[in-house]
């Protein structure tokens, strides 16, 4: 997936990118080796209901602690951009915006 992403992130440094994937596998609780099985294309809220399938009881906070990463790293609020389809590639995008 290395490659996807340099492909779509031309002008980041694979640091930059790394960085930015690790914030995601953290608050996801997925282990840093797994940071590169995701792809720019992938959209936050179905990784998380393959996580929570049924949704209906207590999850761990995933959302929050990303969230709370993503403001103190890029200073973006979530909450500002999010849509129910938004992917990762767009939230990377959105985050290294000039």
């Amino acid at each position: 997936m290395g490659q996807q992403w340099r492909a779509e992130f031309p002008n980041l440094s694979n640091e930059e990118i790394r960085k930015f994937l690790i914030i995601f596998v953290d608050a996801f609780m997925f282990k840093h080796k797994d940071k590169l099985k995701f792809e720019p294309s992938d959209k936050i809220l179905e990784i998380y209901k393959s996580i929570y399938p049924n949704s209906g009881g207590a999850d761990q906070m995933e959302f929050e602690f990303f969230s709370d990463d993503i403001k103190e790293t890029y200073d973006v609020a979530l909450n500002k951009v999010w849509h129910d389809n938004i992917t990762l590639g767009e939230l990377l995008s959105v985050c290294v915006a000039p």
